[in-house]
């Protein structure tokens, strides 16, 4: 690790004291040869080029390596018969197992073979890593008889919705016999269309979202929700242009009265 460092370091003086004209120039910011960084964050560099008064630029690459991976190219672009050279290149840190440095190099060459290279040291420290808990929205109600209250819910509110014109506003509703609405069906559609994976055994009180997609993923999805029981535990997806959103819900209580006016679903979401 220390030899590693050591050339890198050697690479920045050498290049720092370069001052032959016919060198392509090269600047990157940040400016920093050795910069603390997260998992998971995004680096935005900027590249600036430009090729001594008679020559041409040629090549522009950027390589990664660390001291448990070889070097590989993350890009890597012919820029032939161009005089300068601006780019912009974000850079998302990889979650590692241990505290590592990321070497990345910055090399341009110009026509005649002339090289200019500048190096940098990104230090990932696993510590920064966050790990952010889902939020909850607690004691939520869906009625079954639509003659008395609101039968469907919006999990993207976390609102009752008693108005059924927009059926992709529907993510929950509650089924009801309507040849028999006392007795309570304990069935749970989707004019939405969402699908839903059953997982009473996941852990809802540390719910993430990367927890919620893994078990989402993994799990067999329906269509449909029935035989629904206190502390069911339900995981749906909920897509749209920009992301998809993982929803965790936990029916928490189920009230069947002896007419269908009060018939309820009590449930929690995490979102």
């Amino acid at each position: 690790m220390k030899k590693i460092c050591s050339l890198f370091i050697l690479l920045a003086v050498l290049v720092s004291c370069s001052d032959d004209n016919k060198t392509p120039l090269l600047s990157v910011t940040p400016n920093d040869f050795f910069q603390y960084v997260d998992s998971s964050q995004i680096v935005h560099f900027q590249i600036s080029a430009s090729a001594a008064e008679d020559r041409t630029l040629n090549r522009f690459t950027i390589t990664y390596a660390t001291k448990f991976e070889q070097s590989r190219v993350l890009f890597d672009t012919i820029i032939n018969n161009t005089k300068k050279f601006n780019f912009n290149y974000d850079y998302k840190i990889p979650v590692f197992n241990d505290s590592t440095d990321v070497y990345i190099t910055f090399d341009l060459y110009d026509n005649e073979g002339e090289n200019h290279k500048i190096a940098k040291i990104l230090s990932v420290k696993t510590f920064a890593q966050k790990i952010y808990l889902l939020t909850e929205y607690a004691g939520n109600v869906m009625y079954t008889d639509p003659a008395f209250h609101g039968t469907a819910f919006n999990l993207s509110t976390c609102n009752l919705l008693s108005d059924y014109t927009d059926s992709t506003a529907m993510h929950l509703f509650a089924e009801i016999d309507t040849l028999n609405p006392s007795t309570l069906q304990l069935k749970w559609t989707s004019p939405a269309k969402l699908n839903f994976v059953r997982f009473n055994g996941y852990d809802y009180a540390n719910a993430t979202s990367e927890t919620a997609k893994t078990a989402y993923d993994a799990g067999a999805k329906i269509d449909f929700i029935s035989t629904i029981t206190n502390n069911d535990i339900y995981i749906t997806k909920l897509s749209s242009s920009n992301d998809d959103e993982y929803v965790v819900i936990k029916v928490t209580n189920i009230f069947d009265n002896t007419d269908s006016k009060d018939d309820m679903y009590m449930f929690n979401v995490k979102k």
